[in-house]
């Protein structure tokens, strides 16, 4: 998938949107496993360093669901 349609799909839709057309996108070109999408929302006002505590949690969260 190219960075552009990544990026449109993710301004366009909520983030659980994007996720679930972006998996699905990979699915009909082929991936079928180990296929990882997260998208979190940010805003320019949270800046850098509370969008890397939230993405830290997000990273966290995903590794949990994936031991699990």
């Amino acid at each position: 998938m190219k960075p552009d349609e990544i990026r449109r799909l993710s301004a366009e839709l909520s983030p659980q949107e994007a996720c679930e057309s972006l998996v699905a996108r990979a699915r009909t070109r082929g991936g079928f496993d180990n296929i990882t999408v997260q998208v979190v929302a940010a805003s320019p006002q949270e800046g850098p360093a509370g969008l890397a505590t939230r993405l830290g949690g997000a990273v966290r969260t995903l590794l949990a669901r994936a031991r699990a």
